[in-house]
């Protein structure tokens, strides 16, 4: 740095192990050993998403809001978790959660989606899927999603009671 006082290094650690810095001034000085150093390299390991709703039914009302509560966890943090609805007819529609509540290790979230916002008859059938992405950043992010989920909008949809009795 301009100041001779500071500097600042940048690599991509390939392995585990102790390490020492030498330097050398303009006069051809070294620095003076000092304490062992080493690192430890943890592998970037990629989110998981835990769908904590996972057994509610799969039909719904027109004015039925998707409610799916999930959780993103990552040995970082997460950067990015959504809930995406596919419709047939190839119309594509993203819930977010806001950024400020991203940037931590685990995500706890319920993701609302309000089918009046779109224009779909009874008979309608739309596939959802969970994403979350960390914060790694090279080579990027790492995503990862839930195995889509079929959703078909009825005229009428059982309340969380009678979903159970429809089951059984």
């Amino acid at each position: 740095a301009a100041d001779g006082r500071s500097a600042k290094l940048e690599w991509t650690a390939q392995q585990s192990g102790p390490f020492a810095i030498m330097l050398t001034d303009e006069y051809g000085l070294h620095n003076q050993n000092s304490a062992e150093r080493s690192w430890r390299i943890i592998r970037d390991r990629p989110p998981e998403i835990i769908e904590k709703s996972a057994d509610e039914s799969s039909m719904l009302a027109p004015d039925e809001p998707l409610i799916v509560q999930a959780a993103a966890l990552d040995d970082i943090a997460i950067g990015q978790f959504q809930l995406e609805c596919k419709f047939a007819s190839g119309e594509t529609r993203i819930v977010e959660v806001d950024s400020e509540l991203l940037g931590i290790r685990e995500v706890n979230h319920i993701f609302q989606f309000d089918l009046q916002s779109t224009v779909h008859q009874p008979g309608t059938t739309f596939a959802y899927r969970l994403q979350a992405a960390d914060t790694r950043p090279l080579p990027g992010p790492q995503w990862v999603s839930t195995e889509p989920r079929n959703v078909t909008i009825h005229e009428i949809s059982h309340t969380s009671p009678e979903r159970s009795l429809v089951r059984e």
